[in-house]
């Protein structure tokens, strides 16, 4: 395998070890390739405890299960190239369905009073042509992001250095385990969101609106539904994609220059739709609530009808 040479000598150095330690072996089978094995180790030991104990979210759980990770997509680079890749992006996007179940929490938004929302999805005060309009912009730019990963993927001239120092400053530092602080935003509320979805014939919203006055808000189902699309899709799915596959990312550069601005570059593309939290106040619907003449009424009985209006 080729060494990456970078434009630091000594980076160059560290280089030709690292190489040594993770570059391919074309003389042993693919299956005994000693990333594949620890990976696998990791990745199923995380799991077995967080289905056996629950999800805790343990540091130290996350950090053997992210270099599992990383192992196993690094395998499937040097052994299959882009399609290694895209296998491991198709299971990320899978595995999306084990950790909502392990995130899962009952949500009952009327007994706590309504919900908060910190994305632009969750916030039913945008129409439906705002919201649809962030969406196609970030699905944009995963699309870029993607295919620049794909395109310029060398299998045989990834950068070590740069792939363990993304694991170090960007997932374990700045990505995971971070909570709200986290660059890549907070994860969809799947649970709660099911059940605003649920209780969409029986409930209403009111938040203060322009100028503070109050809004009461009624939004229909199928609008429900594709705002919860849109931000599974974003801030789940491909949420994960991000995190994974920035390593793969930024193991291409040989200028630490680019190491750094591309660290800070790509976060955003899921923090778009990021907002400061606004609460929305559930009501049952038909409930006694005073209407004082300032107070503006909207009601959303048909979000694709409004979008229609507006545009």
């Amino acid at each position: 395998m080729a060494i990456k040479y970078h434009n630091c000598p000594y980076l160059s150095y560290i280089e030709v070890f690292l190489d040594l330690v993770f570059a391919r072996q074309d003389s042993i089978v693919w299956y005994a390739d000693w990333k594949l094995v620890v990976g696998m180790c990791m990745w199923l030991a995380t799991w077995i405890k967080w289905l056996v104990y629950g999800y805790t979210g343990s540091y130290h759980w996350k950090y053997v299960y992210t270099a599992g990770i990383n192992f196993l997509l690094l395998h499937g680079i040097q052994y299959n190239g882009k399609l290694g890749l895209a296998a491991g992006m198709l299971f990320l996007i899978v595995q999306c369905g084990g950790t909502t179940y392990l995130w899962w929490r009952p949500a009952h938004v009327i007994k706590h009073g309504g919900f908060e929302a910190q994305s632009l999805y969750q916030d039913l005060t945008k129409p439906c042509l705002q919201v649809t309009t962030v969406f196609i912009g970030q699905m944009g730019l995963i699309a870029f992001y993607l295919s620049s990963i794909f395109n310029n993927l060398r299998a045989d001239e990834l950068s070590y250095v740069f792939w363990i120092a993304a694991f170090f400053c960007l997932q374990m530092s700045a990505f995971f385990n971070r909570g709200e602080d986290s660059l890549l935003g907070s994860t969809w509320p799947t649970s709660t969101w099911a059940d605003v979805i649920q209780q969409a014939d029986v409930l209403e919203y009111s938040v203060a609106g322009y100028g503070g006055r109050k809004e009461v808000i009624r939004v229909n189902r199928p609008g429900l539904w594709m705002r919860m699309i849109f931000g599974f899709v974003v801030n789940n799915g491909f949420r994960d994609v991000l995190a994974f596959t920035v390593p793969v990312l930024l193991c291409q550069f040989a200028d630490p220059l680019n190491f750094v601005v591309y660290c800070v570059g790509v976060n955003f593309i899921v923090t778009i739709d990021d907002m400061s939290p606004k609460f929305f106040k559930a009501q049952e619907l038909g409930a006694e609530r005073p209407t004082p003449p300032d107070e503006q009424y909207t009601n959303y009985v048909s979000l694709s009808t409004v979008a229609v209006a507006k545009c």
